[in-house]
């Protein structure tokens, strides 16, 4: 089971990464364009949502990623114009 100071951490050095490099979306995925539209979040939207998150938002992980057997993902959830949403990294 993964600790509240785990989530922290992982956070710290996540928001410390995105000052570095670029977040990738994947848009290419048709349902997650289509959501991104209907909830009028273009990516700078995204990017400042994602800074914002907390541990409180977190949700699992970290899970083994399946799709592409990348490091390992981490789930959160954020409520966004009254709709559940999730953010993998």
């Amino acid at each position: 089971m993964t600790t509240k100071a785990e989530v922290e951490q992982f956070l710290k050095e996540f928001k410390l990464k995105m000052k570095i490099f670029q977040i990738v979306f994947e848009d290419e995925r048709g349902k997650n364009a289509q959501t991104a539209m209907e909830l009028e979040l273009p990516t700078l939207k995204r990017k400042e949502i994602i800074s914002k998150l907390t541990s409180e938002e977190y949700s699992e992980g970290p899970i083994e990623e399946q799709m592409r057997g990348m490091q390992p993902l981490w789930v959160f959830g954020k409520v966004v114009k009254k709709h559940d949403i999730y953010i993998l990294k």
